[in-house]
């Protein structure tokens, strides 16, 4: 199917080159001596992300495998990365400060799409595709500076972002709270119409605030949603389908009177069947 949409791409669509009305923004105020100043200033909360990178990092046993944590963790530094290559585009708009924008971004966007592969698909089959799919992103940004034509950049963001309803859909969880990743979509949705409706957006505030500053705050919610999730799921027993052994991050009111023994191998301590805990969590 990927290959597919490249053939058809290559062959069928003309070259797609960066409109430049992209960078003409509705709020280009200078305020404080900051040009385009919410613009700039809406992207810190992106640092933020260094956070959830940290703690992920530390703690590869929220994992089926470890190196699931450290991709989490590569996926969190970009989206913190943004902060400074999204603040250099908007301090001055054109197609060169735009590459420092959107290459943090594709590096955020590659490592998840692998992560989704492993945890619906295969794990394997995941940490197979995470440095290609980083290469691949890479390399799309390559082509558009060499070329200036845009279609492989567009097919890096826009197949990951089509096939993760696929996955999400076609294949069983191997975690809880998985509904989450839908959460994540709605956020970045509604970043999305907001770039789209910048000015839109502008004129409706009485020219206090564009749509894109709001699509920077939006794109947190995905962000913040996505931590929430791995701060709380819990993985799923394939085999069975019933929660796996991590009980011990569970309150003791849901853990009942179970041992140590029984908290660190996953067997069932009293307080309720495995599955109402199961269906607590889902």
């Amino acid at each position: 199917l990927s290959a597919a949409t490249v053939a058809y791409l290559w062959l069928f669509v003309p070259p797609l080159a960066q409109p430049q009305a992209f960078h003409d923004f509705g709020d280009q105020r200078t305020i404080w001596g900051i040009p385009h100043f919410w613009n700039v200033v809406s992207n810190f909360p992106f640092l933020g992300a260094l956070y959830p990178a940290w703690h992920v990092a530390r703690r590869p046993d929220l994992f089926n495998m470890a190196w699931e944590a450290y991709a989490w963790a590569g996926f969190f530094v970009a989206v913190a990365a943004v902060t400074f290559g999204s603040s250099y585009y908007h301090w001055e708009p054109n197609d060169t400060t735009l590459v420092w924008d959107r290459l943090p971004m594709t590096f955020a966007f590659s490592p998840l799409f692998a992560l989704v592969t492993a945890e619906r698909i295969s794990d394997r089959l995941g940490k197979l595709l995470l440095l290609p799919l980083l290469v691949n992103g890479g390399w799309s940004i390559v082509v558009w500076v060499i070329t200036e034509d845009l279609r492989w950049y567009a097919w890096v963001q826009a197949f990951p972002i089509l096939m993760l309803p696929v996955l999400l859909a076609l294949f069983p969880p191997s975690y809880t709270h998985a509904t989450s990743y839908l959460w994540g979509a709605a956020w970045y949705a509604l970043a999305t119409a907001l770039q789209s409706g910048d000015k839109a957006v502008w004129a409706w505030s009485g020219h206090t605030m564009g749509g894109h500053a709001l699509k920077h705050l939006a794109v947190n919610g995905t962000v913040w949603t996505l931590h929430h999730m791995l701060a709380v799921r819990r993985r799923i027993d394939p085999r069975t389908g019933l929660l796996g052994g991590r009980y011990e991050h569970l309150g003791e009111d849901e853990m009942g009177t179970g041992t140590s023994d029984q908290l660190l191998t996953g067997s069932l301590p009293s307080g309720g069947t495995e599955e109402t805990r199961l269906t607590r969590q889902l």
